[in-house]
């Protein structure tokens, strides 16, 4: 389990996969991030968010969110779970 300054990236399944099989999603050889790590991807070039303990790159998704940009990059770099469980239907839960 994570610590409260760890998060795990998301990686389905959990062996090691290629990236472009996988959208906004990081190295998967990789363990973990801190939240320190992730506050510093704040920006339009490069948004992470956390949903439940795992850490998003939202980069390519900017585009294609339906909510728009401005609804990633407000919750960028922090853990956003609340928000994205307030607002988001089944379907989009299950495209992380």
């Amino acid at each position: 389990v994570a610590s409260s300054t760890d998060v795990t990236p998301s990686v389905f399944p959990a062996e090691p996969v290629s990236v472009k099989d996988i959208p906004f999603v990081f190295d998967p050889t990789l363990k973990s991030y801190s939240l320190e790590e992730v506050a510093h991807h704040s920006g339009h070039e490069s948004p992470w968010i956390v949903v439940n303990n795992k850490v998003y790159d939202c980069t390519e998704f900017l585009r294609l969110h339906p909510g728009g940009a401005d609804s990633i990059l407000i919750n960028a770099g922090t853990d956003s779970s609340e928000e994205f469980d307030a607002i988001h239907s089944i379907k989009a839960w299950k495209m992380l």
